[in-house]
C-alpha cells in the first residue's frame, strides 16, 4: 500500500512528489494551521499549491480512514475558512470552491470502499479503480478497525452538507449505526476489529472511548470550529 505522500502528485509530471510530512505539514495541515494561528497569506498561499499541485486521480491504493481525517478533512476545512475570508472581502477573492470540488472528487474515489454486505467500508481503495478489479489490487480484506469503519461521519457529513449530495454522509451514517447496533448492550462498548462482510467480531475486546480520543477527535473539533 502507498502512503499518502502519493497522494500529492505534480499535475506537470509525475517525478516531482513530495515526502509524507510535506503533504501534512506544508499542505493540508496548513490549510487549517495557517487560520488557527491567524496567518492568512500564509493559508491563501497553501490553498494555492493545493489546488495547483495536488492530482487525486492516481493509481494508488490508500487508507481510507487515513485519507478521509488528513485529506478529505483538510480540504473541507481548507474550503470553510477560505469562504468565510472572502465573505469578508480582504483576502481569497478569487476563491471559487475549488477546495470544495476537490473534496468532492475524493469522496466520490472513496465510496466504493462502502460496497459491502454490512455496508462497513474496506479499509484500503484505489483511487483510481475501486475496489475489487484486478487493476486495484484491494478489496479482499475481511477485517476492519471500528475506528477505520465508525469515524468517517463528520468528514462525509460535512461534504454532504456542503454540497448536497446526500450520499456521502448516508454511506458513512449506515457505518457508524452499524457498528452500533453491533454493541455490548451491558456496557455499550463496541470492539476493536470486525468483519466487514458478516458484522462478527473478530476481536471483541472493548477500548473505552474509542470513537472521541486521539487525533481522529481533535481533527474533527478543528473542522467543527471552523465551520462554524
Amino acid at each position: 500500500m502507498h502512503s499518502l505522500s502519493t497522494l500529492l502528485t505534480a499535475k506537470r509530471g509525475h517525478h516531482n512528489k513530495v515526502s509524507c510530512a510535506s503533504i501534512e505539514a506544508s499542505l493540508m495541515s496548513r490549510l487549517l494551521s495557517s487560520q488557527v494561528l491567524n496567518r492568512t497569506h500564509e493559508f491563501e498561499d497553501a490553498v494555492r499549491k493545493v489546488i495547483n499541485d495536488v492530482n487525486l486521480d492516481n493509481d494508488i491504493v490508500v487508507s481510507v480512514f487515513e485519507t478521509n481525517i488528513r485529506v478529505l478533512g483538510g480540504l473541507l476545512g481548507g474550503h470553510s475558512v477560505a469562504i468565510m475570508l472572502k465573505e469578508k472581502g480582504e483576502q481569497m477573492l478569487w476563491y471559487n470552491d475549488e477546495l470544495l470540488h476537490m473534496a468532492k472528487e475524493l469522496g466520490y474515489k472513496l465510496l466504493p470502499a462502502f460496497n459491502t454486505t454490512s455496508g462497513l467500508p474496506y479499509p484500503r481503495v484505489n483511487l483510481k479503480f475501486g475496489i475489487r478489479r484486478p487493476e486495484a489490487r484491494t478489496g479482499t480484506e475481511t477485517d476492519t478497525c471500528t475506528a477505520c469503519a465508525g469515524t468517517l461521519i463528520l468528514e462525509f457529513a460535512a461534504l454532504s452538507r456542503f454540497t448536497g449530495i446526500a450520499i456521502f454522509e448516508e454511506h458513512a451514517r449506515k457505518a457508524l449505526d452499524f457498528i452500533w447496533e453491533k454493541r455490548q448492550r451491558s456496557s455499550n462498548l463496541v470492539g476493536v476489529t470486525i468483519n466487514i462482510h458478516t458484522g462478527d467480531w473478530v476481536r471483541k475486546e472493548c477500548k473505552f472511548l474509542y470513537f472521541f480520543i486521539g487525533d481522529t477527535g481533535i481533527d474533527g473539533c478543528m473542522l467543527l470550529q471552523l465551520g462554524g
